[in-house]
């Protein structure tokens, strides 16, 4: 006589109950409301990191007037005076720093050309370039450098990340690497 094979249970998915359902969508909800306040958290904190380095950059009255424009994108004139006074207190880092706006086609060579036409052999800036006041990238570049610089970042890690983060938006200008260290 044969044995008969055991027969198999086919187990059936029971349907979550109303109670289940709802502590499973509030644990859903709870993590995206922490991922979002932890996002939040973060740019804050980047917001006054910006804030810290923009109160240690100073305006020379010696400096000409930044350059007026009317009509279309243009800087406000405080965060105009603190991107440019930030290029010409920081020639010695801006000049290895490239724009990725095409500005390249305009003759500059590096993020510096952005704010600065003319210096005197000194180093005293002694005419602006307009540029600065509508270049979509070059503030953000500035920026940037200046908080990276302020928190210690030495001068080829912050090119690196400059190429990094910006390298996708536009053509570089022809920027020499800064000397090694």
């Amino acid at each position: 006589m044969r044995s008969r094979a055991p027969r198999r249970r086919h187990r059936t998915r029971t349907p979550l109950s109303n109670l289940q359902s709802a502590v499973f969508i509030a644990i859903l909800l709870a993590g995206t409301a922490a991922s979002v306040v932890a996002f939040l958290l973060r740019q804050t904190g980047r917001l006054h990191e910006r804030d810290d380095w923009t109160k240690s950059v100073h305006w020379d009255p010696s400096w000409p007037a930044l350059p007026l424009l009317s009509g279309g994108r243009s800087l406000r004139v405080d965060d105009a005076r603190v991107v440019y006074a930030a290029a010409a207190t920081n020639a010695d880092v801006f000049d290895y720093i490239p724009c990725y706006c095409g500005c390249h086609s305009q003759g500059h060579r590096n993020n510096h050309d952005c704010y600065v036409s003319r210096s005197s052999a000194d180093g005293r800036v002694t005419e602006w370039n307009s540029h600065g006041m509508t270049c979509p990238v070059g503030p953000d570049i500035t920026g940037d450098v200046m908080l990276w610089r302020k928190n210690g970042t030495p001068l080829l890690t912050i090119r690196n990340d400059i190429e990094r983060e910006y390298g996708s938006r536009g053509p570089a200008t022809p920027t020499p690497p800064p000397p090694p260290p």
